[in-house]
Parts: structure tokens; sequence; C-alpha cells
């Protein structure tokens, strides 16, 4: 049940890097702090490649295989002085793009559907 789940996510995450151009990471790095700060070099590195990003750590990894459901964490890079859409908007709407495509992948989703909540992936 595990491995199906990582399957269908690794499947959802490589069609986010392609069509959404996401950082789409699974399993990555040991927290969200420490995550957050390499996605956020790696966008820097390459602004006009990456609108957003989504991962889950191996911290979420463990929780993944002892109770079968995953938070994943999510966001748009941020947001220069001459867009006119808010963070927080723009955060949400990458994560309407990553619920679609996972339930598109057959995953079941939990998600309220603001930037203040991660999204749930349960098997």
């Amino acid at each position: 049940m595990v491995e199906e789940l990582r399957s269908k996510l690794k499947t959802a995450f490589r069609n986010l890097r392609k069509q959404n151009q996401l950082v789409a990471l699974a399993n990555y790095s040991c927290c969200q702090s420490c995550a957050g700060y390499a996605i956020g070099q790696r966008i820097e590195q390459n602004p006009s490649k990456y609108r957003g990003y989504v991962f889950w750590t191996k911290q979420d990894d463990e929780v993944l295989e002892d109770l079968n459901f995953v938070y994943l964490a999510f966001g748009s890079k941020r947001i220069t002085a001459n867009s006119n859409t808010p963070q927080e908007e723009s955060n949400v709407i990458i994560g309407r793009e990553i619920k679609h495509e996972l339930e598109k992948t057959g995953l079941k989703v939990e998600w309220n559907e603001t930037a203040n909540e991660r999204i749930k992936v349960v098997s």
C-alpha cells in the first residue's frame, strides 16, 4: 500500500515538474526547514525555470511508512514587486495545481485550499 502511494506520488511529481514548472522532490532532505532553504536556493539560481515547489521530507516519509499518509509542503516562488498577484494567492494557485495533478494520478487529497495548511495525501 505504501509503495503504491509512493509510486503514484512520484508519477504526479514528474508531471508537475514537466508541465507546471515546479521543483517537485520526494523524500527530500531531513526536515522542512532544510528542504525549504535548499529549494529556495535552486529557484533563485534558475528563476525563469520554476514557478513554485512541492516536496515531502524524510521526516514526512517516516509518517508515510507508519500511518499511510503524507503531508506535502508547497508554495510559489517569491513574488516580485511588479507582480499583480499577492503571495498567498499565488501559493494557493500552486496548491490547486498540485491537488489537481495528485487527483488525476488517482490519489486521495485532503486540503482546505489555503496556503496555511499542507496538502495531505492518503492511501
